[in-house]
């Protein structure tokens, strides 16, 4: 969603109903921001989520990965390395 329910607005002062309509907009930018700030705060936890994913592949995964490769390698050759 590029712009969560932009609304063109004419600021020409035309009556009494015309203050109805500006709170009106301002209710409307209130909800979009309120909708933006939980589209952001969803999109931070799937980075959170992600980066700790990731951290826990370089920094868990590869090296166990390698530990146990090596450990191969001395259990074929015999314990020489």
């Amino acid at each position: 969603m590029r712009y969560p329910e932009m609304v063109k607005t004419n600021a020409r002062r035309r009556g009494p109903m015309e203050s109805v309509k500006q709170s009106g907009q301002v209710l409307d930018a209130g909800q979009s921001i309120a909708l933006l700030q939980s589209m952001f705060t969803k999109i931070d936890a799937k980075r959170t989520t992600l980066a700790g994913e990731v951290f826990t592949f370089y920094n868990q995964t590869i090296p166990d990965a390698i530990q146990v490769a090596t450990h191969d390698i001395k259990t074929v050759k015999g314990g020489e390395l």
